[in-house]
């Protein structure tokens, strides 16, 4: 039988010696499966109530001094941190906390006194009226050109009323431009 075995790995029986790391080849990979070991069962604990360790205040050292904060305060201040130096990651993380908290409506930003930047090919006059009226951008199709139209009617008015204005002066013998 030995030899059989010898002879399925492509061994001759003169070529391998059994010695120092190198079992014989009847048991090398152990043909048979070893039995589950039952051993001591480790001890129950009973689940922690996450709830209240979550909501005990932590001791953190903030400007030099030893104070107690909530764990979300704690982790903002260090996302925070991250996001003074400019780490990308934490700047979304911080902005998508901000909007759970509704820090980014267009309220909020009204009253901050936030600038906000007009889409580009609108008039200045024209955004300041949709932004008052309608919200911030976006803007709906249907409503930014209904807008645009009453817009573009006033303008083609006030230039009429402006070209009437000058040769009315220009008549009279005035020097306008």
């Amino acid at each position: 039988m030995p030899d059989r075995t010898k002879a399925e790995h492509g061994l001759e029986a003169t070529t391998y010696k059994v010695g120092y790391k190198k079992p014989p080849l009847e048991t090398r990979f152990g043909a048979e499966r070893q039995p589950e070991r039952v051993g001591r069962r480790a001890a129950t604990r009973p689940a922690p109530d996450i709830a209240a360790l979550l909501d005990e205040p932590l001791q953190v050292k903030s400007k030099g001094k030893k104070t107690k904060m909530h764990l979300h305060e704690a982790t903002l201040h260090g996302l925070f941190k991250r996001v003074l130096k400019g780490e990308i990651g934490a700047i979304k993380k911080f902005l998508q906390y901000c909007r759970g908290a509704g820090l980014l409506e267009a309220s909020a930003l009204a009253a901050a006194g936030v600038v906000v930047e007009a889409p580009e090919g609108v008039p200045l006059e024209l955004a300041a009226l949709l932004i008052r009226e309608v919200g911030l951008p976006p803007w709906d199709e249907d409503v930014y050109g209904a807008y645009r139209a009453e817009y573009d009617e006033e303008c083609a008015k006030l230039a009429a009323l402006k070209e009437e204005a000058l040769k009315r002066a220009r008549s009279d013998g005035k020097d306008v431009f």
